[in-house]
């Protein structure tokens, strides 16, 4: 997978979340680890979270980006005309080649990622990668 950095002009640099877990991260981005740690630490403190013990770090990934799935479009519409209609359709779509699937599969994700972008529902959120637990005060596992 390609790492993701952001250029500031002249330099590209790595981006950097947290979280008090390893699935929820706060949407603020950090140039180095350095400072997404000692925000996080700051955060905990300030919140008096001693719930939480650890601090997770990430880098900011790739944005999602869907993929509609052209196999199971086929298995949506061939239970559709079941239910519609019954044995009439019995056998309908049932020999569908590879290569039509993954022609529908494009086709699809094409048409979707264009009304995304027309319609204003791009999403702005993003994998996760190279996840690291931290303690509150020291790290746990690099």
């Amino acid at each position: 997978m390609k790492e993701s950095y952001v250029c500031d002009g002249n330099s590209y640099w790595k981006r950097y979340v947290w979280g008090f877990s390893d699935d929820s991260f706060n949407k603020e981005k950090f140039r180095d680890l350095d400072t997404a740690l000692y925000v996080a630490r700051m955060r905990a403190a300030k919140e008096k979270m001693g719930e939480h013990e650890h601090i997770y770090i990430g880098e900011v990934g790739k944005l999602w980006s869907p993929e509609i799935d052209g196999e199971g479009i086929i298995d949506m519409m061939r239970d559709m005309a079941e239910a519609d209609v019954g044995d009439a359709a019995e056998g309908y779509l049932e020999s569908v080649p590879d290569y039509a699937v993954k022609e529908l599969t494009d086709a699809l994700t094409k048409a979707f990622r264009e009304w995304m972008i027309a319609n204003g529902y791009v999403p702005t959120f993003y994998t996760v990668e190279n996840i690291k637990e931290y303690e509150v005060g020291r790290v746990v596992q690099a």
